[in-house]
């Protein structure tokens, strides 16, 4: 047998076995993740490691993007989660939202977290908008994962790609004041700025969240800090928004109500633009100058 009919010999064989057996294996696979999936949805764990014995595929991702791994952390199942990664599954993998550990994140489960960390998860891992786990765990409000996570050494300054935002300033854009003071205690940079200059102050006092912007300034933050788009201070922006209490306390914690934006306007000449009674009238009563020359 010449050495050309041998290796189409092997190409035939190859071939039925690629457009014959593999689809049927394929299909039973699929039915076993089928099965699986059910399962970790009901919590049945013996199910589940039936399932896994015949041979079910622990990293299939289904037609919605998921893995089983990541059914299992929907479903809060932390004795699911370690049966699944004993078996193979791989902590590290990215989906549409992130690896495993971003989703742990975003639903605040610091156990099943420990778990994804035990087996070497990459706690700094990057979702497409370079938002890190802790970004995820600071934007939704869990306090005690967000300090796990720093705790393993998360980087509590890490930004993201999108705005350039650090996680403290999406704990200034909520109002989280609990996950903040984790963070700040943690080593969060309160001067960092995100892509417009802004400082998490500029965030918190923009979305009127008064006791975090107090926390802020009370825990070393510059109430005159400028931004990078036109050079507007937080009470800058208390004057465009009317935020009267936020205001108040801005003006009370030492903020300039004389100080000029770039475009030569102070916070008193915002608010009469804008039509904001009050905080003109506060505004005035605290310093504020009335005869300014119009830029």
């Amino acid at each position: 047998m010449s050495f050309k009919t041998m290796r189409f010999k092997i190409w035939i064989i190859t071939s039925v076995f690629i457009f014959s057996v593999l689809p049927q294996l394929f299909a039973e696979t699929g039915e076993l993740n089928k099965q699986l999936i059910t399962f970790i949805k009901k919590g049945n764990i013996e199910k589940v490691k039936e399932i896994i014995s015949q041979g079910a595929d622990i990293n299939r991702i289904d037609p919605t993007g998921k893995s089983p791994l990541i059914y299992a952390i929907d479903n809060n199942d932390p004795k699911i989660v370690a049966l699944l990664i004993e078996n193979g599954a791989n902590v590290n993998a990215w989906y549409p939202a992130g690896t495993p550990l971003h989703v742990v994140a975003l639903g605040g489960n610091t156990e099943i977290a420990k778990i994804l960390l035990n087996h070497g998860a990459a706690v700094n891992a990057k979702t497409k908008d370079n938002e890190t786990p802790l970004h995820l765990a600071a934007a939704t409000g869990h306090t005690e994962t967000a300090r796990f996570l720093i705790e393993q050494g998360a980087n509590v300054n890490a930004k993201e790609s999108q705005y350039g935002q650090t996680p403290l300033h999406l704990i200034a854009l909520s109002g989280d004041t609990s996950t903040g003071k984790v963070l700040i205690e943690k080593g969060a940079d309160i001067a960092a700025k995100d892509y417009e200059g802004q400082t998490p102050l500029h965030k918190a006092t923009q979305q009127g969240q008064t006791e975090t912007a107090k926390l802020l300034i009370e825990q070393g933050a510059n109430v005159n800090v400028k931004d990078n788009r036109s050079g507007q201070t937080p009470l800058h922006l208390i004057a465009l928004s009317g935020d009267i209490k936020t205001a108040e306390m801005l003006i009370e914690k030492g903020a300039d109500v004389n100080i000029k934006d770039e475009d030569g306007l102070t916070p008193l000449q915002k608010a009469v633009r804008r039509g904001y009674i009050k905080i003109k009238n506060l505004l005035i009563t605290n310093g504020a100058e009335e005869d300014v020359d119009k830029p």
